[in-house]
């Protein structure tokens, strides 16, 4: 059991108390004990949190395409599932189906999009506490599509 530095027989006056300085993505244990002239009460019994995950770390896309790309992320210690948005707009709109979308891996292959055009993710990581806030914005632009070949005319 390591203990966490200040909270270590701590007086609090009243029944509440803010604790910060923890890590993201971490489950912590606390017990309490009531206090009088007359000495300490016995431990409570114990009680456990998991702190919301950091944002993961938005990664360069790769196997990008005329139509997709392979959205990447790092993995978010206590994270169980991530969201993945993705946007033309930075995000005043977002593309069909990519409003949050719910992931369990730290890729995803985006796909329907269109060619030669810019887009921008995002992730959130999400555990049983909440959602972190949001990664860093990645933007890539699809290839373009391959120009057609017209017939030649004013052959001499």
């Amino acid at each position: 059991v390591t203990l966490v530095s200040g909270y270590n027989n701590l007086t609090v006056v009243g029944t509440s108390a803010v604790v910060s300085g923890l890590l993201s993505g971490t489950t912590y244990s606390y017990r309490v004990r009531a206090v009088n002239a007359s000495g300490p009460s016995q431990n409570s019994g114990s009680q456990s949190v998991l702190t919301v995950p950091a944002a993961p770390a938005a990664l360069t896309p790769t196997f990008v395409t005329t139509t997709g790309f392979t959205a990447n992320w790092s993995p978010s210690a206590g994270a169980s599932s991530y969201l993945l948005d993705v946007s033309t707009t930075n995000f005043s709109t977002f593309v069909s189906g990519y409003n949050g979308l719910a992931l369990t891996d730290t890729d995803f292959a985006v796909t329907g999009l269109t060619a030669g055009t810019s887009y921008q993710y995002r992730i959130r990581a999400l555990n049983a506490s909440g959602t972190s806030v949001n990664s860093s914005t990645v933007s890539t632009i699809t290839i373009c599509a391959p120009p057609v070949a017209n017939a030649a005319t004013a052959i001499t």
